[in-house]
Order: C-alpha cells, then sequence, then structure tokens
C-alpha cells in the first residue's frame, strides 16, 4: 500500500518538503497560501494570528467548548485558551472546527478516564484521535511510533472515536 504523501511549508524559509501524510507531526494543519497557489500542511504554532485572524473572540457556547477543549486536553496539548481560540480565530469555519474539537476532546477524555490511563498512553491516544480527524484511519500506519498501545488497542481506539452514539 502506497503512503499517501503531502506537501509541508515552512513558513520561516519558504520551503515545501513532500513528507508521509502519517508522519506530520500533532500541531499541523491544513491551510490555503495564496503566495503559493495552493493548500499546504504548516505548523500552527508558526502562524501568526495577528496577521491572519479571521474573526472575533468567541463567546457564549463556543467559547464554553474552547474551555473544555483547554481543560480535557491540558496534559496532552498544553496551549493556553488564548491559544486555542486565536487558532480557531484563523480558520475559514471555526464553528466546524470547535465542534470537531470540542469531539476529540470529550472522547479522549472519557476513553483515557475509562482506560485508567498513564500519561504515555493518553499521548498516544491523543496521537491516534488528532490522526484520524485529519482522516488517517489505518492503525498500523497512524502512528508507527507508538510505544504503549498495541495494534488491538489502536484499532478499540479509532473504532471509539468513530461511534457517533456518544
Amino acid at each position: 500500500m502506497a503512503l499517501e504523501m503531502v506537501d509541508v511549508y515552512d513558513l520561516s524559509t519558504g520551503k515545501i518538503t513532500r513528507i508521509p501524510k502519517c508522519e506530520l507531526a500533532v500541531g499541523m494543519v491544513k491551510v490555503k497560501i495564496k503566495r503559493k497557489d495552493g493548500e499546504y500542511w504548516v505548523s500552527a504554532a508558526d502562524l501568526n494570528p495577528k496577521i491572519i485572524t479571521k474573526h472575533s473572540p468567541f463567546e457564549g457556547e463556543l467559547k464554553k467548548k474552547i474551555e473544555e477543549i483547554c481543560l480535557c486536553l491540558s496534559e496532552v496539548h498544553p496551549l493556553t485558551y488564548k491559544e486555542w481560540e486565536d487558532g480557531f480565530r484563523c480558520d475559514t469555519n471555526p464553528q466546524k472546527e470547535i465542534e470537531l474539537w470540542h469531539i476529540v476532546a470529550l472522547k479522549f477524555h472519557r476513553i483515557t478516564e475509562e482506560r485508567h490511563s498513564s500519561l504515555p498512553q493518553k499521548e498516544d491516544i491523543y496521537a491516534i484521535l488528532v490522526s484520524v480527524l485529519v482522516g488517517d484511519i489505518d492503525a498500523k500506519v497512524i502512528c508507527p511510533s507508538l510505544s504503549t498501545l498495541d495494534n488491538e488497542e489502536v484499532q478499540e481506539v479509532i473504532d471509539d472515536f468513530l461511534n457517533k452514539n456518544d
């Protein structure tokens, strides 16, 4: 089976690198870059929200969901509320992205609580959920560097995440 290849754009150097999609680091996001006329994966940490922010700060239900995301994922993706919000404000469809990440956060919290997961296990579970979120569903390709879960456990996490009933 051939690996899906993606283009990664380094915002600091302007260089484009082609890598297997399964090697994308956590925190990579797909963006459209007009001056390069295409879509590329970039590190969310390298994005400058002051330059590309499109939406006003969130209030009400969306703010509450971002707070829950921040709380549920704090051990494995320790961003402040402001960092999460700035990232969502840059999205073309922030409501959809907030909803998706809220689902990831709630499922992550439930899965790790039910399994009484250690921090290394939580990190692996988070890596699986993010990989599924970006469209990689093959347990053997998703996270080749997982150290705490076997293939069966990886598949259980994937199946649990894809179960829409909770």
